[in-house]
């Protein structure tokens, strides 16, 4: 059975080391369309939001910033101040599978000690789908927006029909939250990407 894979995060320290823009101002950035779209999980696409799967406008995007674990410790993927920063590994997959749609904000890193690191990218993707089957899903739509948090995965699945050929995702209705398909988990392991976890779903 196909599955559906929603994204948390785990930098492999046992301590979660901080994380600064040293420019910029990521509460001040806004999305390109402002437009509302149905009761859903943040429809109104405020400044300084994030993970709503549209593109962001480059006002105010940070170039900079500094990550407090040490360089020979650096994952590939971070998740600092509720955005996905990558490495070229995880930005090269992505728009292989999904050319031209998502955006990279390229960032200069320093590490513990300002040791410089890797490039990185803030990589916000823009996609935004209603992806949950509602008649095989038995979690139950709160307030008509949002899925209610169950740690039950099998109480939501997807559907395929909604998803389409879309490979990564922001869903209308869950909060926060990247999703991936089969296809991109595959190349993050084969790639050996660090700094991902995964939850499966059922997808119908």
């Amino acid at each position: 059975m196909p599955r559906i894979w929603q994204l948390g995060y785990n930098d492999g320290q046992s301590v979660r080391p901080g994380g600064q823009f040293l420019d910029g101002d990521i509460l001040k950035t806004e999305y390109v369309d402002r437009t509302k779209d149905v009761l859903s999980v943040g429809f109104s696409f405020k400044t300084g939001e994030k993970r709503l799967g549209r593109a962001l406008k480059p006002d105010n995007m940070p170039t900079k910033f500094r990550w407090g674990g040490s360089l020979a410790r650096m994952p590939d993927v971070l998740l600092s101040h509720s955005v996905t920063l990558v490495n070229d590994k995880v930005r090269d997959i992505v728009e292989a599978l999904e050319p031209g749609i998502h955006q990279f904000f390229p960032l200069e890193t320093l590490t513990r000690g300002d040791v410089p690191g890797p490039r990185m990218y803030l990589m916000n993707i823009c996609n935004r789908l209603d992806s949950v089957d509602r008649a095989q899903t038995t979690r139950v739509l709160e307030r008509g927006h949002s899925w209610k948090t169950n740690q039950n995965p099998e109480t939501l699945v997807f559907s395929l029909a909604q998803i389409g050929e879309t490979k990564l995702w922001h869903d209308k209705h869950i909060f926060d939250t990247l999703i991936i398909t089969d296809a991109v988990k595959e190349a993050f392991d084969a790639a050996k990407v660090t700094g991902f976890t995964y939850w499966p779903f059922p997808a119908v």
